[in-house]
């Protein structure tokens, strides 16, 4: 009886030990999958967001007259880097043609 008694605490101890393992080994999941997604959103905001943010400020400027608008980051080779380019250029000719049409 004695000898049950020793193998069945035995398996209890590697049972909770292996329960302690796997709750360690979800937490530590837990944990690079948020680091993961803190870095996504960082980024997402860094290289999306402000850039938006800063062709919208840009657009409201244009919008009233303002065709000396805040720089955009043109020399990024992503779609945003692209549509700052097309807009900066556009505002540029913009400026041009309203200014002709002031002198006239």
């Amino acid at each position: 009886v004695n000898q049950v008694d020793q193998f069945v605490n035995t398996l209890q101890y590697f049972a909770e030990l292996k329960l302690k393992i796997a709750v360690l080994s979800i937490l530590a999941a837990m944990l690079v999958i948020l680091i993961m997604v803190s870095y996504v959103i960082y980024f997402t905001h860094k290289r999306v967001v402000n850039p938006l943010e800063k062709l919208a400020l840009a657009s409201s400027q244009v919008q009233i007259g303002q065709f000396n608008h805040i720089p955009l980051d043109t020399k990024s080779d992503d779609e945003i880097g692209r549509l700052a380019l097309v807009f900066t250029q556009m505002a540029s000719e913009l400026k041009k043609l309203y200014s002709t049409l002031e002198d006239k």
